[in-house]
């Protein structure tokens, strides 16, 4: 499971630990609880008009879609990611419909909604996040289906605004997994 860190807002983190708390709570000690999910919700939708002005309240709008899509609601998830727009955190929005896409199962539009996320919001800290899931997503399909990998590898190094080292690092990667082939298969993937 997908756990999205927060550290790229450390400042606002700090309004919104309470809310993290209890939502994490939640999630350990009875993750079918909806009603309890929904009190999360409630709480972060407050926060979100609260300061509605604010990133805090952009962030809370943010957590509470994670618990409509944690509960399987997700009309209700796209509904709160909509009002991301506009907001300067709009690449919190396209994690979130990746995480979506997760959920529906859809991975391959999944794997679409995080490469155009990545393109689009290029200077974006939420990025990070984008890439963090995608780094996901490429580590489970080199378990399943090494071949699979291989064609995601290749997709991630078309992504325009690919930054040196995220470059270096994907090369790095899909030549790992080819050396598990052999020294031939390596040269023939390094050409």
């Amino acid at each position: 499971d997908y756990k999205i860190p927060l550290h790229f807002f450390n400042a606002q983190r700090v309004a919104l630990e309470e809310l993290d708390a209890l939502y994490e709570d939640l999630k350990k000690t009875d993750p079918a609880a909806a009603e309890q999910m929904k009190e999360a919700r409630m709480l972060y939708r407050d926060m979100a008009e609260a300061h509605a002005d604010r990133s805090e309240g952009v962030i809370a709008r943010f957590k509470a879609a994670q618990c409509s899509i944690e509960m399987g609601e997700l009309p209700e998830a796209q509904a709160d990611l909509k009002l991301l727009e506009g907001t300067g955190y709009e690449a919190l929005g396209v994690l979130g419909q990746a995480k979506i896409r997760q959920k529906e199962g859809k991975g391959k539009e999944m794997w679409a909604v995080l490469l155009q996320g990545m393109e689009k919001h290029r200077g974006d800290p939420a990025r990070l996040e984008l890439r963090a899931m995608a780094n996901g997503v490429l580590e489970q399909a080199e378990r399943e289906s090494p071949a699979a990998a291989r064609d995601l590898y290749m997709q991630m190094l078309t992504v325009p605004g690919l930054m040196p080292h995220e470059t270096a690092q994907v090369c790095a990667d899909f030549l790992r997994m080819s050396a598990v082939a052999g020294p031939d298969k390596v040269r023939q993937e390094a050409m």
